[in-house]
């Protein structure tokens, strides 16, 4: 989804009511199937968060947690802020033992037939730790909206 509006950035609140219309009125879901989104603002935005299955990734939603970075990252990376914000979400995870020490990472697009989280995004998720491409048991799953 591009995140531009009449030559301006989109706000976070803005971007999150376009994707909840874009899942329910066009895609016909329920809801937003991520557990958590994050904005270029440096937040975390809570979907169905720790306590609820996701419905992100047909086969592994009740294995996992996915976070979806909100904008186009095809050809640029997401802010600092924004990729700082996910690290401190796993670590959150893990010390409230919502996600193992010894979880797996993977891009969206590692375990369906989707160009999610982007070229660039996904090139650098693949150089942090836990990154892994091969079948997961239970994971994190990173994404774009």
């Amino acid at each position: 989804m591009e995140c531009k509006r009449k030559g301006e950035a989109w706000n976070e609140k803005e971007l999150i009511m376009k994707c909840y219309r874009n899942v329910k009125f066009v895609s016909g879901w329920s809801d937003i199937g991520y557990s958590f989104l994050v904005g270029q603002d440096g937040n975390i935005y809570e979907g169905r968060g720790w306590h609820h299955v996701g419905a992100h990734t047909q086969g592994y939603n009740s294995r996992g947690f996915a976070a979806s970075f909100m904008g186009n990252f095809m050809t640029h990376l997401p802010n600092a802020a924004s990729l700082n914000a996910v690290r401190d979400l796993i670590d959150c995870g893990i010390q409230k033992g919502f996600i193992s020490h010894n979880y797996v990472l993977y891009g969206h697009r590692d375990k369906g037939n989707t160009t999610c989280p982007g070229d660039r995004l996904y090139h650098e998720i693949r150089s942090w730790p836990h990154y892994n491409h091969t079948h997961p048991w239970r994971f994190i799953l990173i994404s774009d909206v």
